[in-house]
């Protein structure tokens, strides 16, 4: 995962030097309350964009790049809960961000990774 961080969002090369002049900035999202409503309808863009600073100034400790995606995720969680709603199948709200060229709210690949 650091090589992958590195090469990636950072462009350092195995020689420890930068190949790029700027960094990828990694975003976050969190949808509208009324996503799951109006996704079944019509594309959904807005909501709310968070700045992951690469995940550097999360923590004044030196922490490892999985512990401060972990601490990432959980303030995000904390600060905007969303819940996805279990009365409809995931797989109806996915076909839904296809059909309608919207983006899948992160916590429907969270969910699987980082426990609740």
């Amino acid at each position: 995962m650091n090589r992958y961080y590195d090469r990636i969002i950072k462009g350092i090369g195995d020689d420890g030097k930068s190949m790029i002049e700027n960094q990828i900035d990694l975003m976050g999202w969190v949808p509208p309350e009324d996503w799951s409503e109006r996704i079944l309808k019509e594309s959904v863009l807005d909501g709310i964009a968070i700045t992951m600073d690469n995940f550097e100034s999360i923590t004044k400790e030196k922490k490892p790049l999985s512990e401060n995606i972990t601490d990432f995720v959980y303030k995000v969680r904390n600060k905007y809960p969303r819940e996805i709603r279990s009365d409809i199948p995931q797989a109806v709200f996915i076909l839904a961000c296809i059909k309608h060229r919207s983006p899948l709210p992160p916590e429907f690949w969270r969910g699987t990774i980082f426990n609740n």
